[in-house]
């Protein structure tokens, strides 16, 4: 099963290995696991105030968390969702994201996730 925890394992089993082909970003695919890990959190959380919330999208939950939640996690995920989104994110003439920015942002998601 996918759990947040797994996701995140994941993300950093990508960024630990050592890749020698360039067809593909491992900081890329990195972020992208994370942040379905950082989507999985934040419906949990959002479900335990406001109930089924399976048509709703993320940003409308991050709203909801950042004024729900008052302990920071609902800013935490914010925070993390957006930089995870802008790593996922690829243009022709952009640089993949930094190995470290991505270690940062899955340190984010882990510790939102602890604050459940």
């Amino acid at each position: 099963m996918n759990t947040p925890e797994n996701l995140l394992g994941q993300a950093r089993e990508l960024l630990d290995h050592e890749w020698d082909g360039t067809e593909w970003s491992a900081p890329r695919m990195a972020a992208l696991l994370a942040r379905r890990a950082a989507e999985a959190i934040l419906r949990t959380t959002c479900e335990k105030y406001c109930g089924r919330v399976d048509r709703v999208n993320n940003r409308a939950l991050l709203i909801i968390a950042v004024q729900v939640l008052d302990d920071g996690t609902g800013v935490l995920l914010e925070r993390a969702w957006c930089g995870l989104s802008r790593a996922c994110h690829r243009h022709a003439f952009e640089l993949a994201p930094p190995e470290s920015e991505v270690r940062e942002l899955i340190g984010l998601v882990e510790r939102a996730g602890h604050h459940r």
